[in-house]
């Protein structure tokens, strides 16, 4: 993504009625996490301390129901 179009997109997250997804999306941002990734975190997984995080498990939706489900694995 472009720097303009970053901005943009951290705008628009963060004038949701949610505002998580403005923290969401600035947490993707500054750890290069996919949105499968970040979005099927448990809050265990973070080490704030030593600015870790474990990424055991991705969230990802069925192609045809559009349903979400978690995978137990990570890609990498």
């Amino acid at each position: 993504m472009r720097p303009e179009d970053i901005q943009a997109w951290i705008e628009v997250m963060e004038s949701r009625p949610k505002k998580v997804y403005g923290q969401l999306a600035r947490f993707m941002l500054m750890t290069g996490t996919r949105l499968g990734e970040a979005t099927a975190m448990h809050w265990e997984a973070l080490d704030l301390k030593r600015q870790m995080a474990k990424i055991v498990r991705t969230l990802s939706w069925d192609h045809h129901s559009r349903e979400p489900y978690i995978q137990d694995v990570a890609k990498n």
